[in-house]
């Protein structure tokens, strides 16, 4: 293991240890070598890793902090656009800016195979993890971490698609933009993650033209005081993602927002979808949309009859909403339910759906609302109490 104190790093918040660090990473990727960031604050001006093998290893997330001083650009970068790099960690330490910075990222990962960045801080920068392809990148692992305090905390995916990212264990919060955002992925495995006070939306699933991502799953994630909890829009391709078990709560429009032009196979199962301004799920596009098994409860927060448990618009088909309790609920019961009815379908040309064995109690207007026209449908044993 190389120190950067050996290289002439100090560590103490006041000099710049740009060239001492870069210096022990160089040696690393030479040696192949894990480089050591005792305790101390860091100051860099813009830090690479372009070696496969190297390991940036602190001694805690809180205690050995590299800072970034400069207003732009990127604090880490590792690996280079084209060129295929691998098994680079970074583990144990703070990556952190100013407060300042207006465009970057804290990490920026381009075509790296096998990455890791367990217990880490990221903050007070402008986006905090990217992880971008120019058909290279796959298996990242981001565990164990807290990140706030930026733009964006999690970016995937550009004009390429990056491939298998695994994201547990952390938290996120305090971001203007969104949590996490898929923007071209495949294979997005996202656990035990909490996401709180996004201005944007916690999860933002939003590939445009061209683009896709697919085989997004998310458990055990909750949304808390964001704008949307759970956003899937855009034009590009989004199908086979998945939310189980997971919690969106008190957001200041919905819980889930259902908008993507290209969207299929969309599942939400198991969640509690509680106290959010509006509607709990608003699904305005999709095909072989999936909703059974949820507490939908005491939504539509800002007035009373001003939204549903559940909104479907006018024209959307091939959906299931089965087996949730939709109405008065859960942690918030006793201040009461503004929901106008536990769902409703949108006067127009909807078809080919069923709505079943779904509880809708304490709702002020009623149990179901059916304005679909087609003739293909089912809505049967749903309960008012």
């Amino acid at each position: 293991m190389l120190n950067v104190r050996d290289f002439g790093a100090k560590g103490d918040g006041v000099s710049d240890d740009t060239a001492a660090i870069q210096s022990a990473i160089n040696a690393a990727g030479i040696s192949k070598s894990e480089v050591h960031i005792p305790r101390g604050t860091y100051l860099h001006t813009g830090l690479t890793i372009e070696a496969h093998g190297v390991h940036l290893v602190g001694e805690g997330k809180s205690v050995s902090m590299l800072k970034y001083t400069p207003t732009e650009g990127n604090a880490i970068t590792v690996g280079i656009s084209g060129t295929k790099y691998g098994h680079i960690g970074i583990r144990n330490v703070g990556v952190c800016g100013t407060g300042t910075q207006t465009s970057g990222a804290l990490i920026q990962v381009i075509d790296v195979t096998c990455i890791e960045l367990d217990g880490i801080y990221v903050g007070m920068g402008h986006n905090g993890v990217v992880i971008n392809s120019t058909g290279l990148q796959y298996n990242a692992h981001i565990t164990n971490f807290e990140i706030n305090n930026l733009a964006n905390g999690i970016i995937l995916g550009n004009s390429f698609t990056v491939c298998e990212v695994f994201i547990s264990n952390g938290s996120l919060g305090g971001c203007s933009v969104n949590g996490v955002a898929c923007l071209n992925t495949s294979g997005t495995y996202v656990s035990d993650v909490s996401i709180i006070k996004c201005e944007g939306a916690g999860i933002s699933i939003s590939p445009i033209t061209g683009r896709k991502s697919e085989a997004a799953h998310f458990t055990n994630v909750l949304t808390d005081t964001c704008g949307i909890g759970i956003l899937i829009m855009g034009a590009g391709k989004v199908a086979d993602a998945t939310f189980m078990n997971c919690w969106s709560c008190t957001n200041t429009q919905y819980g889930f927002y259902l908008i993507g032009d290209d969207q299929d196979d969309v599942r939400i199962e198991g969640c509690t979808i509680l106290n959010n301004k509006s509607f709990g799920i608003l699904l305005y596009k999709g095909n072989n949309t999936i909703i059974s098994g949820n507490g939908i409860y005491q939504n539509s927060t800002s007035f009373i009859n001003g939204a549903s448990g559940i909104q479907v618009m006018a024209g959307v088909s091939g959906f299931i909403i089965t087996n949730n309790i939709i109405g008065l609920g859960g942690t918030l019961k006793s201040a009461g339910n503004n929901q106008s009815y536990g769902v409703i379908i949108q006067t127009g040309n909807s078809n080919h759906y069923i709505i079943s064995n779904n509880r809708c109690p304490g709702n002020n207007l009623g149990t179901i609302s059916d304005g679909g026209l087609g003739p293909d449908k089912q809505i049967v044993s749903n309960l008012s109490g």
